[in-house]
């Protein structure tokens, strides 16, 4: 069994995720919202009353850890962005049935997170050839992930938190996995979520920095313009190394 996850804040007008959810058939019972506080779950309950809400902290690290305190050791939680317009499935699998997949492929090959495909351009995500799942050293993106509940990991880097959740397993599994058969529809850095809870350019750069202290040989950085925070300067882009980078570092055994 698995659970349904999904952090949200000062979107309660419109939770795209429970439309695409409702459309897929997935039962409500397996979904609950985490939001930031009383005021806030008030607004949710006004438009969504028969979906479980759940009082959980402000700011995206803290309810993502939050999230993983409040499900059980060893559970399958499946976290998903309040603004996921719709999840294209290239093999036509439905919802419920592409992640059973991807749950049964993390345990056959002893994995314990799971990402998808960051693209949004379907064109793209349909040009790709081959197995669509693969093994290896990625970023398993926020907006979407699939992980097994592991109480002592716990975040403490806003904006970037994915980055950090994908360390934390590549050092425990030495390896997360892609799922490639879906491409995730949605609109990156939009208003509402982290944009309303503090995500400065100053606070993503003062994160950025903080987790590659913590990781300086898994991670490095380029530089790339980030609209949302910037439309002029170059902001700093964190980069997992790749195996082949990674290995060739001195004093690194894979």
């Amino acid at each position: 069994m698995y659970r349904i996850a999904i952090p949200t804040y000062k979107r309660s007008s419109c939770v795209h995720t429970l439309n695409y959810l409702k459309k897929e058939n997935v039962p409500i019972d397996l979904i609950t919202l985490f939001v930031a506080d009383k005021e806030e779950y008030d607004l949710y309950f006004a438009k969504c009353p028969e979906y479980k809400i759940v009082i959980g902290m402000l700011g995206i690290a803290n309810q993502r850890n939050f999230i993983t305190e409040y499900f059980h050791e060893g559970e399958y939680v499946i976290s998903i962005d309040d603004d996921i317009r719709d999840i294209i499935s290239l093999s036509s699998l439905s919802f419920m049935e592409w992640v059973l997949d991807c749950i049964s492929y993390m345990k056959t090959n002893n994995v314990e997170l799971l990402g998808v495909n960051p693209t949004t351009n379907l064109h793209w995500a349909k040009a790709r050839k081959g197995d669509y799942f693969k093994m290896g050293r990625y970023l398993c993106v926020g907006v979407f992930h699939i992980y097994v509940v592991r109480k002592q990991f716990k975040l403490t880097t806003n904006y970037i938190e994915d980055y950090e959740r994908s360390m934390m397993y590549l050092k425990k599994d030495r390896a997360v996995a892609r799922y490639n058969g879906v491409c995730i529809q949605t609109t990156y850095w939009t208003k509402g979520g982290c944009s309303a809870s503090g995500r400065t350019k100053e606070a993503y750069c003062e994160n950025v920095k903080k987790l590659v202290d913590l990781y300086p040989d898994e991670l490095h950085i380029t530089m790339k313009k980030v609209l949302a925070l910037s439309k002029t300067e170059l902001m700093p882009n964190i980069r997992i190394r790749t195996k082949k980078l990674y290995s060739a570092l001195p004093n690194v055994e894979l």
